[in-house]
């Protein structure tokens, strides 16, 4: 049997075929490289800041060196403190709105039909339906028009501290059918919309600052199972938030 050559055959040609993909390769890597070169628009200060960072060296002969803007920003406590202010600025606000329709109530013995509750920075005024309204109609009853207009008169005064007013309708739970009213969901909205459009035709006030809600039964402030507490829940609320500055004209 012939003995294979040293170094003939197949073998030889195989060993070769790596070194070709791999010349290959690089003369690939380096058109890509050339390419992107190409397309780019280098600047030579920015390049050898960029190399002088990667190689850790520094940047020889290039200009100071480049430094973040600087920026007007407030210390958190400031911000803090700033915050603080104004919430005690809204809470004296609305304290002394408060103040005024505790006044009004009481210089008017309107204590059994009206009240006046604060909470932080809200005031809520509720109204007892009969001060506004007949049984079962959103109509407002021309002896209510003295009244409204006090409220205002006093939201007026201070309107440029009120930041939202939400007029709501509510009632009790007993169930009310009739064509115009098929329940208590619609009576309370009427009542609220009616009442809103009675401030807006004042034009006293700039209305993006107001909304209007009906609530039906489901926000009650009483039981009822007494008619003491069905009379209490049979209301229209002002809600009303501060604003922690006056507004800007």
């Amino acid at each position: 049997m012939a003995r294979r050559k040293r170094g003939g055959g197949d073998d030889g040609g195989e060993g070769a075929n790596w070194m070709d993909t791999y010349g290959d390769l690089v003369t690939l890597l380096l058109c890509f490289f050339v390419l992107l070169f190409s397309f780019s628009s280098v600047n030579a200060d920015k390049w050898e800041a960029l190399v002088g960072a990667l190689s850790g060296s520094g940047v020889l002969d290039s200009g100071p060196p480049l430094q973040a803007p600087d920026l007007d920003i407030l210390d958190t406590t400031e911000v803090n403190q700033m915050n603080e202010e104004e919430k005690q600025l809204a809470e004296a606000n609305i304290a002394s709105l408060a103040n005024s329709i505790g006044a009004f109530i009481e210089e008017n013995g309107l204590a059994v039909d009206m009240s006046v509750n604060l909470d932080d920075y809200t005031v809520t005024m509720h109204f007892s339906d009969n001060i506004f309204f007949r049984s079962g109609d959103a109509e407002l009853m021309p002896e209510s028009i003295p009244i409204l207009n006090s409220i205002i008169d006093l939201l007026a005064d201070s309107r440029e501290l009120l930041a939202m007013i939400n007029v709501e309708g509510h009632t009790d739970n007993m169930p009310i059918h009739t064509v115009k009213y098929p329940s208590n969901w619609e009576l309370s909205t009427d009542r609220a919309v009616n009442t809103l459009h009675f401030i807006a035709d004042s034009g006293r006030f700039d209305m993006d600052t107001f909304s209007v809600a009906g609530y039906g039964e489901y926000h009650p402030i009483a039981s009822n199972s007494t008619a003491e507490g069905r009379a209490a829940n049979r209301r229209v609320d002002f809600v009303i938030e501060a604003r922690s500055r006056p507004a800007e004209n």
